[in-house]
């Protein structure tokens, strides 16, 4: 009834008036479509965040974490990939395939102690090559993998040589290198070509491992560190001088032995150790103090002329660390066996 009593101009009005709402319904609709659509984005990303936040971050699932705690959490998940436990070892490629299996008895830390009728007077703590282990230095692993090899601590008659020297033989984590074998080793490598360190949080590791050998044997010998000395072979060397540089002068070790390693320094990956060779070259005492390196002049896996030499090279040419002796060796290439 009312509409029927309207003039034409309101007519038209009330036309355009139901257009518009028409129009607004459908918007509404899209409208009301939309949201419903982003509702449920949203819950699905609350729920994917909160089931993040529970499985990498176990703390209260009412605390947000913050980009720090992310990037120490990446980090921590990043040094686990590189640590392995024993049957990733058993499972792994071998990075040569002559080299011994061991068992994970053999791959704990070994120790030569003293004869039981001797005093302690000094300690070696000598670091093995990659992919081996502490405990073949001494029976009965030395006999079954070298048969007949002399040890500066035992001959092959197993007589003592060197009877009031206490020998500690760590043996180095498991690591996966980047192309793929698990082995002990004191560093990951860059890559499977170079012998630069690939993973410093492995290196990290190592220099606490050793740092803290070095104290205890210190202790035992009644606080004279001037009797415990750093060694080991091939990378066992590398990562030995490396303790050695940056410990050295700090505790007063006696002395360096080891052989076919290198001169480490920040370039190949051992971050500190440009300092620490310019401090032991500026300290007169520790300077003094023999650093013994052996090297095959035609070693194929620490090559001389273009790694060992030019290590070594300025220090050599300054005539800058007194105690430095070079000897090089040649006919066995990098394994030289009893010249060890």
């Amino acid at each position: 009834t009312f509409v029927t009593q309207l003039r034409p101009s309101q007519m038209s009005a009330l036309t355009f008036a139901h257009a518009s709402w028409d129009r607004c319904s459908v918007t509404r609709c899209v409208t009301r479509g939309l949201l419903r659509k982003i509702s449920i984005v949203v819950a699905c990303s609350c729920v994917f965040l909160q089931a993040f936040r529970v499985a990498f971050v176990v703390r209260s699932p009412l605390r947000c974490f913050s980009r720090q705690e992310v990037r120490l959490r990446y980090k921590r998940v990043q040094r686990a990939s590189f640590f392995c436990d024993y049957s990733e070892y058993l499972n792994s490629p071998r990075w040569d395939k002559t080299a011994p299996l061991f068992s994970e008895e053999e791959l704990e830390d070994g120790v030569q102690d003293v004869a039981a009728t001797s005093k302690h007077e000094c300690t070696l703590i000598y670091l093995h090559a990659f992919g081996r282990c502490g405990k073949e230095y001494v029976q009965p692993l030395l006999d079954r993998l070298s048969p007949g090899f002399s040890t500066p601590w035992v001959n092959p008659n197993g007589n003592w040589e060197a009877s009031r020297l206490r020998v500690v033989l760590p043996t180095a984590r498991l690591i996966r290198q980047p192309w793929g074998p698990v082995e002990t080793a004191w560093h990951g490598y860059a890559d499977a070509d170079s012998n630069n360190v690939g993973c410093h949080d492995s290196l990290t590791d190592t220099r606490n491992k050793i740092s803290s050998l070095l104290q205890r044997e210190i202790d035992l010998l009644g606080g004279r560190p001037e009797r415990v000395f750093l060694g080991g072979l091939s990378q066992g060397c590398t990562a030995a001088l490396d303790i050695y540089l940056s410990k050295g002068i700090e505790l007063g070790i006696g002395g360096f032995v080891g052989s076919v390693g290198f001169w480490p320094s920040d370039e190949l990956g051992f971050p500190g150790t440009d300092a620490a060779t310019q401090a032991l070259m500026a300290d007169p005492s520790q300077r003094e103090r023999p650093v013994w390196l052996q090297s095959a002049l035609d070693d194929q896996w620490v090559p001389w002329e273009d790694l060992v030499l030019p290590s070594v090279r300025s220090l050599q040419e300054k005539a800058a660390v007194p105690g430095l002796k070079v000897k090089t060796v040649s006919g066995r290439g990098h394994v030289i066996e009893q010249w060890e």
